[in-house]
């Protein structure tokens, strides 16, 4: 579940900076064409896309710190609650590396 909201989270995050860096880009070779006032009013408002992106790319990458600062806080109090499955994991994962590498000779 996280992944795919994650995912839509970045896919839409990414689309919506493709969108105001192209408007940007637009817009800047609008005004380098222009001077002036019209000009000056283009260039806020390419200055304006860009900090829109901006802070929306922010805010993702915020929620994505706390849900990961969240999953680990899980997995922390999960193996502090039940350590001796997380020693019989690390062994099973040992044993089974240990015969892949011992297989290979």
């Amino acid at each position: 579940m996280f992944n795919t909201r994650s995912e839509r989270a970045g896919q839409s995050v990414v689309s919506d900076f493709g969108e105001a860096l192209s408007n940007a880009q637009r817009m800047l070779r609008q005004a380098g064409t222009r001077s002036g006032h019209r000009a000056d009013r283009l260039r806020a408002q390419a200055d304006a896309q860009l900090k829109a992106a901006s802070k929306k790319l922010q805010d993702v990458q915020d929620k994505a710190r706390e849900a990961g600062s969240a999953a680990a806080q899980r997995a922390d109090d999960y193996l502090r609650d039940k350590p001796w499955y997380a020693v019989g994991m690390a062994a099973v994962v040992g044993v089974a590396l240990g015969m892949l590498l011992g297989s290979r000779r």
